[in-house]
């Protein structure tokens, strides 16, 4: 997956994970912005001072975008952590990096690409993937008779099994728009 990031964290740091791939390194927060609209990466690495831009206030403007990159903190500043994660980081790393945790929120993020890979194959396949027991399950659009949240998860009731993802209810409802599912309640979506 290719990824953009602010100058901090160093490229050999992550040029040993071999699906990586650094498209751009930026040290200023309107570039990140502007290259994120170009580049569309699969991951943003951000750090919290950033001139002119807080790397908070970059996050938030990506997460306006079409096609929202995954966020990761990389910084000195540990106060910064709490709002990071409400604006849905996916890991918030500190100064200086440790390998382990560079690892851990790598095989994070790989997990993270790999799931929204699969719910977004839905459309062409009519079938939905899905973890189950550690391993990835495909199952049949048309077999799913309705979802609901609970907690952060989503649950997925099919005519033989019930499944719990980590994506949203409304994430769901948009990945499979083209079927015919329809939202009875705000948390309760039917197969028509």
């Amino acid at each position: 997956y290719q990824l953009a990031k602010e100058a901090e964290i160093k490229s050999f740091l992550l040029e040993k994970f071999p699906n990586v791939e650094v498209v751009q390194e930026l040290d200023r927060g309107e570039a990140t912005i502007y290259q994120a609209i170009s580049l569309q990466p699969d991951v943003v690495f951000l750090d919290v001072e950033m001139p002119k831009m807080s790397g908070i206030e970059v996050a938030k403007s990506l997460l306006t975008l079409k096609n929202v990159p995954l966020i990761v903190f990389a910084t000195a500043y540990p106060q910064f952590a709490a709002e990071a994660l409400r604006i849905n980081a996916i890991d918030y790393l500190l100064k200086p990096y440790c390998p382990k945790q560079l690892k851990l929120t790598m095989d994070r993020i790989t997990y993270r690409i790999n799931e929204q890979n699969s719910i977004q194959q839905v459309n062409s396949l009519g079938k939905l993937a899905v973890e189950k027991d550690g391993e990835f399950e495909y199952i049949f659009v048309k077999d799913i008779l309705y979802m609901y949240p609970k907690g952060k998860i989503t649950k997925i009731i099919t005519l033989s099994n019930e499944y719990e993802v980590k994506s949203s209810l409304k994430e769901l409802e948009s990945r499979l728009a083209p079927f015919n599912f329809f939202r009875i309640h705000r948390s309760v979506i039917l197969l028509i």
